[in-house]
């Protein structure tokens, strides 16, 4: 899906290779977009469940931190933009809570390193 939206005019691609008209090549994009844009909103409302459960975020000037972290979330398109888009709307416009995303590379490394660290 993600190689389809990334570069939908490559013919190496299968999903490229088996459409035969530009009618049908426009609306299989438009399928996998939404099909994108569906999980951003899922992400989305699980990311804002526990913001809002926290109680935090309130004052914009110490936004919630929210580690995106994975190849799935950076790697397909769409995705991030999406994310962050359904979460600005719905926590920051709506329940007025405000969130900062950032990336941590190796980020599961090194909790799970803080973490064993913390038994000793």
């Amino acid at each position: 899906m993600s190689h389809y939206l990334e570069m939908p005019h490559n013919g190496s691609y299968d999903l490229v290779s088996c459409i035969n008209n530009e009618a049908d090549a426009t609306a299989l994009y438009l399928i996998l977009d939404a099909i994108i844009a569906r999980a951003a909103k899922l992400t989305a409302v699980n990311l804002s469940a526990a913001v809002l459960k926290s109680g935090l975020g309130a004052n914009p000037r110490y936004p919630v931190c929210i580690n995106a972290d994975g190849t799935t979330f950076y790697k397909t398109e769409n995705l991030p933009r999406y994310t962050q888009q359904y979460v600005t709307e719905f926590l920051q416009r709506k329940h007025h809570r405000y969130v900062h995303f950032v990336k941590i590379e190796d980020s599961p490394t090194i909790g799970a390193a803080v973490a064993g660290l913390s038994l000793f």
